[in-house]
C-alpha cells in the first residue's frame, strides 16, 4: 500500500508541476491553450489536494513514531509546510473560477494576483525538491 501511495504523489505531483509550468511559459504565447491546460491543472490540483487531505494524516500516524533521524523529520515537517503553502495559494487561484457559479463574480487586484502567482509557483518548485529529498531519505539504508 506504501508504494501505491508514493507512486500516486510523485505522479500528481510531476504532472501538476509539468502543467503549471506550461500553463505559466505557454499562456501568454497560445492563450486557447493555456486556458485548457489551466483548467486541467485546476481540477487535478483540487483532486490532489483532497487526495493528500485524506491520506496525509494515515501516513503520519503511521509513520512519525519511527523516525529518529531529525534532517528526515525535519525535511517531513518542512514537506508538509510546502504541500499546504501549495494548497492554500492555489484554492486561492480557484476561488473566482469558483465564484463564476454564484451571483457574485469577484477578481483579484493584479499585484495580489501576481503575488499568488509567485507564491504557488515558488512553493510548488520548493515542494518538488522536499519531496524529492523526502524520497532519497526514506529509502536510504536508515532514514529513521
Amino acid at each position: 500500500m506504501q508504494r501505491v501511495y508514493g507512486h500516486v504523489v510523485v505522479s500528481a505531483t510531476l504532472l501538476l508541476l509539468i502543467s503549471g509550468l506550461a500553463y505559466y511559459f505557454a499562456a501568454p504565447l497560445n492563450w486557447g491553450a493555456g486556458e485548457a491546460v489551466l483548467l486541467g491543472h485546476m481540477y487535478a490540483g483540487a483532486v490532489f489536494a483532497l487526495y493528500m487531505i485524506l491520506a496525509l494524516p494515515t501516513h503520519y500516524r503511521t509513520h512519525i513514531q519511527r523516525i529518529r533521524n531529525r534532517l528526515f523529520l525535519a525535511n517531513s515537517w518542512n514537506l508538509t509546510l510546502l504541500l499546504l503553502l501549495v494548497i492554500l495559494s492555489g484554492a486561492a487561484h480557484f476561488l473566482p473560477y469558483l465564484s463564476y457559479f454564484t451571483d457574485k463574480v469577484f477578481y483579484y487586484r493584479f499585484e495580489t494576483y501576481d503575488l499568488l502567482s509567485a507564491i504557488h509557483l515558488l512553493s510548488a518548485a520548493a515542494m518538488g525538491a522536499a519531496l524529492i529529498m523526502h524520497l532519497k531519505l526514506s529509502y536510504s539504508k536508515d532514514p529513521s
